[in-house]
């Protein structure tokens, strides 16, 4: 329906109800996500299935919805340009929506923010993964699939490499600072649903003149039921580029040429032509399709189309064990 709901997480009572009936955006939600900087930890990004992007103050309430609705469609057309988005803002600061955004072509499938909260990234069905600098609201350079969706992104906790993953079934690794890729990460046969950093395994060991951490922990889930593990570090690269014929390179952290599709657009280069990597740890947990992968203190939360989230601990994921799951839970 479109329709927001704010819940109080200590009572689990409703404490907001945004867009309602789907009078400022008629499209189901994709995603929901709090901005991070402290000058605007009152608000939060809603996107939509018809490529909307909304943003709301939880301490506002809804403008009048057919006028305001009005308004910012007419508004978001007249300043739609050749960058594949828009971004438009009502006469009034009274109420909500703080502005509205249009982004590529078909549903905006997740949005993601930098630590820092300055850059945003927006994954859309239309293959592209769009990374904005929030407050200018400029677009500073686009990444875009070998084929089909984008549909997960995850910045470093020093936000100088970015994951993408999609319906190509691989998670690729980006050098921000060379809007390059580094690495394609192998290990799933299926659309790649979530990705995230593990911050107290990306290691502060021997840095590069850039600053780059030495290790990076990652994990991914997918659609076909599996939970990856990676390590990203120079080792596991000159494996992999060994492994493939490939030469031995005395930096293998050096990021590739990415293939250059269009003004500011990178595409993932053919296999051949980047590193690829192995997951240190590779575990087949649900028989369902997974959905997204959450960080909590007592370990990893899962959840699936099935409807089911599972916790699962640290102990439970050592390498050359298959982690038991029940699927009847």
């Amino acid at each position: 329906s479109g329709e927001i709901f704010l819940i109080d997480a200590v009572s689990f009572s409703q404490s907001g109800k945004f867009n309602v009936s789907g009078g400022l955006n008629n499209s189901r939600v994709t995603d929901l996500k709090w901005l991070p900087s402290s000058n605007t930890s009152n608000q939060f990004v809603a996107t939509f299935g018809n490529g909307v992007m909304l943003v709301f103050d939880k301490d506002k309430e809804d403008g009048s919805q057919k006028s305001v609705a009005q308004q910012l469609q007419a508004a978001s057309e007249a300043s739609s340009g050749d960058q594949g988005f828009s971004v438009s803002h009502p006469k009034t600061t009274k109420n909500n929506p703080v502005s509205r955004w249009h982004i590529g072509k078909g549903p905006i499938n997740h949005v993601c923010f930098s630590g820092d909260g300055k850059l945003m990234v927006v994954c859309c069905h239309d293959g592209f993964a769009r990374v904005f600098d929030y407050a200018s609201e400029k677009l500073q350079y686009c990444f875009r699939s070998q084929y089909g969706a984008m549909l997960c992104a995850a910045w470093s906790p020093d936000n100088n490499y970015l994951l993408t993953g999609g319906e190509d079934d691989v998670v690729v690794v980006w050098s921000w600072a060379d809007k390059a890729p580094i690495a394609r990460c192998l290990g799933h046969n299926s659309w790649i649903s979530s990705v995230i950093f593990q911050p107290e395994l990306c290691e502060e060991g021997d840095k590069t003149q850039d600053g780059a951490r030495s290790n990076y922990r990652f994990i991914s889930v997918a659609q076909d039921g599996r939970m990856c593990f990676w390590d990203l570090n120079e080792g596991n690269l000159i494996f992999s580029r060994k492994r493939a014929g490939a030469p031995r390179r005395s930096n293998s952290t050096m990021p590739q040429q990415a293939r250059q599709v269009g003004n500011n657009v990178a595409e993932v280069p053919r296999p051949e032509e980047i590193p690829s990597m192995e997951p240190v740890g590779n575990y087949l947990i649900d028989l369902e399709p997974l959905s997204s992968i959450h960080l909590v203190p007592a370990g990893v939360v899962t959840a699936c189309f099935g409807g089911q989230a599972k916790l699962w601990t640290k102990h439970e994921f050592v390498p050359g064990t298959q982690p038991a799951f029940d699927d009847d839970d």
